[in-house]
C-alpha cells in the first residue's frame, strides 16, 4: 500500500522538522499551510538536493482554517488526489497569548476552535470512513502539556482548545478501536518556537529554569515521539504522550 500522509500546519517548525526527518518513509506528503508556501517549496528543493525524487513527493496545499469555505476547498482537493492519506498529523496552533480571562472576548476562543478543532473534524469526516473501510489509518494530534495536570494561568483560550482536541482524540480512539485505526496525541511542554513570540521573555526564562534540563522543549525533542505515534501497533490508541523533560505540573 502506498504511504500518503497529510500534515496540517506543515510550515510550522514542527512540521518542517518532521518532513526533514521522515520524508523518506512516505511515498506522498500533502503539506498544508496557510500563507508560508514559499518555505515548503524551499524545503522541497532542499530534500531534492539530498535525494533525487524526494522533494517531488511533497504536494503543498494552502488553506485558511479560519475560513470554512477555504477548509472545504482543501478537502475537495484532497478528495481529487489519486492517493488518499492514510496518515494524518495535525499540527496547527495559535500563538501563546497571555491574557486574563475577563479580558478575552469569544472571538479568541472561536479563532482557536476554527484553526485547530473545526479543521480536523472536517478533515476526519472525509478521511476516517475510507480508512475504516480499508481497515488502516494513523492519526496524531499535537496538543500541549497544559492538558496534563494543573493548567497555566492567563491562557484560557489556548487551554480550552487543547482540551477540546484531547476530548476529540479520545472519542475517536474509542469509536474506531478495532477498525485498524489508531488516534493518539503528543503534549510537549513549553517549546522554543515562533509561537512564543508574544510571551514575555521573563516567563519563557522562568519556565526553562523550572525544567530539570534548565531549558524548554525543542522541536527535535518531540520528533521521535511523533514518528512513534504514526507507526504504532493497533493496540496503542487513545494515548496522550507528555514530553516535558521530567518537569511536573506547568
Amino acid at each position: 500500500m502506498s504511504k500518503c500522509i497529510l500534515i496540517t500546519g506543515a510550515s510550522s517548525a514542527v512540521g518542517m522538522g518532521f518532513i526533514r526527518r521522515e520524508a523518506q518513509k512516505y511515498d506522498r506528503i500533502l503539506a498544508h499551510c496557510r500563507c508560508r508556501a514559499g518555505e515548503l517549496e524551499a524545503l522541497k528543493e532542499e530534500l531534492e538536493k539530498r535525494e533525487s525524487g524526494l522533494g517531488s513527493r511533497i504536494r503543498v496545499l494552502q488553506a485558511d482554517f479560519t475560513s470554512h469555505e477555504s477548509t472545504l476547498a482543501m478537502i475537495r482537493q484532497i478528495r481529487e488526489e489519486e492517493i488518499q492519506p492514510s496518515y494524518i498529523l495535525h499540527l496547527p496552533s495559535g500563538k501563546y497569548r497571555n491574557a486574563k480571562f475577563h479580558r478575552l472576548g469569544w472571538e479568541a476562543y472561536q479563532e482557536g476552535l476554527e484553526i485547530q478543532l473545526r479543521s480536523i473534524v472536517l478533515l476526519l469526516r472525509e478521511c476516517l470512513p475510507r480508512m475504516a473501510k480499508e481497515r488502516f489509518g494513523r492519526v496524531a494530534f499535537l496538543l500541549s502539556s497544559c492538558v496534563d495536570g494543573a493548567a497555566p494561568k492567563y491562557l484560557p483560550d489556548y487551554v480550552t482548545v487543547k482540551y477540546a482536541l484531547l476530548g476529540l482524540m479520545r472519542a475517536l480512539a474509542s469509536e474506531y478501536a478495532g477498525k485498524g485505526i489508531t488516534v493518539n496525541a503528543l503534549s510537549p511542554g513549553m517549546m522554543e518556537t515562533a509561537l512564543l513570540s508574544e510571551v514575555p521573555e521573563l516567563v519563557v526564562q522562568q519556565n526553562a529554569a523550572a525544567n530539570p534540563y534548565k531549558r524548554n522543549v525543542r522541536v527535535e525533542d518531540i520528533l521521535p515521539a511523533l514518528s512513534l505515534l504514526l507507526e504504532p501497533g493497533e493496540m496503542m490508541t487513545g494515548q496522550n504522550l507528555v514530553i516535558t523533560g521530567g518537569r511536573q505540573g506547568t
